[in-house]
């Protein structure tokens, strides 16, 4: 019976497993991403934080200028995602036929 059982699910567990990896490496660029942004961002704002730092800018205050930087670019770059792939879905449910924009329950 176990056997059985094991098969009826290998598929299902087989598709879960392909897409719990596909979305690590999506959560694993995204990061590299993020990283390589702000520390592109950083590295032009480099005197400027010596100038800041010289003139007796606190280590917190410097650090909450950064951060809020970066925030504020992951933010713009969320938005932008999201609302793009809004857009593509609804271009793809358009294309695509008996295809649903949204998730719908099984009846």
């Amino acid at each position: 019976m176990e056997a059985v059982v094991d098969q009826s699910i290998a598929q299902n567990r087989l598709n879960m497993i392909l897409l719990s990896a596909f979305a690590a490496l999506a959560l694993l660029l995204a990061s590299i991403g993020i990283y390589g942004v702000q520390a592109y961002a950083v590295r032009q704002r480099t005197r400027e934080v010596g100038i800041r730092v010289a003139m007796g800018a606190q280590p917190a205050e410097v650090f909450r200028l950064i951060i809020s930087q970066g925030l504020r670019l992951a933010t713009t770059g969320m938005v932008i995602g999201l609302a793009a792939s809004f857009g593509l879905t609804r271009l793809m449910a358009s294309q695509l036929y008996g295809l649903s924009a949204t998730i719908r329950g099984r009846s």
